[in-house]
């Protein structure tokens, strides 16, 4: 026999009302249950994160040695806060992102640390790896001003991605010679499940934790 409860609770801060939140105050993303505190200092801390983060700093770091980059590596900053939660097809960049900070004269490694969680037919659950469709541009400014854009449209398994060495003398004409430093264009960027492998699955929650890029 079900039996009806009166009850009352109490819960911690939404993430989203973090303006509002006062030294030592928890506060939680409610889409994915992550777990945040305001430090005395203001700043808003996840352990949950920051050692998410770390990892993913230190498997791209091995990843880029194995493909022979050593350029810098640099956390990319979306609009949003992260981690969050993702649709299908749908662009989760927000925006262009263009990596100023290092002109690129060699190649770059793109690594997207993202969950992409399913419900199955027969009601089990499993991570799955998603199709990541991906638009970049090596853009850059020869010596007579004029602008050139190189754009590259990717489309792979997240894990062939992540592991990619992304050159631009891959896709310009043979015979180009001019060695101009590019700067490195994110255009867009959306993730759907292989249906050759996940057809008829059920979406539960895709969550992007961090974009990390290495470029020499």
């Amino acid at each position: 026999m079900t039996t009806e409860l009166n009850r009352y609770a109490i819960t911690a801060l939404s993430r989203k009302n973090k303006a509002y939140a006062i030294p030592h105050e928890i506060m939680i993303h409610k889409e994915i249950g992550q777990i945040s505190i305001k430090t005395p200092n203001g700043d808003i801390i996840s352990t949950d994160s920051l050692t998410r983060v770390q990892n993913h700093i230190e498997n791209v770091t091995n990843r880029a040695r194995l493909a022979n980059i050593t350029g810098d590596l640099f956390l990319m900053d979306l609009d949003f806060e992260l981690p969050e939660v993702i649709d299908e097809n749908e662009d989760f960049l927000g925006s262009t992102i263009i990596l100023k900070a290092a002109p690129i004269t060699s190649g770059v490694m793109i690594s997207f640390d993202i969950d992409a969680v399913l419900m199955s037919d027969n009601d089990s659950i499993v991570e799955s790896e998603p199709i990541l469709e991906l638009a970049i541009d090596f853009k850059r400014t020869l010596p007579n001003s004029t602008i050139e854009h190189n754009r590259y449209n990717i489309s792979k398994k997240l894990n062939s991605v992540n592991t990619m060495r992304i050159e631009p003398r891959d896709f310009l004409p043979i015979t180009v010679t001019d060695y101009t430093p590019y700067s490195l264009v994110l255009e867009s960027a959306m993730i759907h499940r292989d249906s050759a492998v996940y057809d008829g699955t059920v979406t539960i929650r895709n969550i992007i934790h961090s974009i990390i890029v290495v470029a020499e």
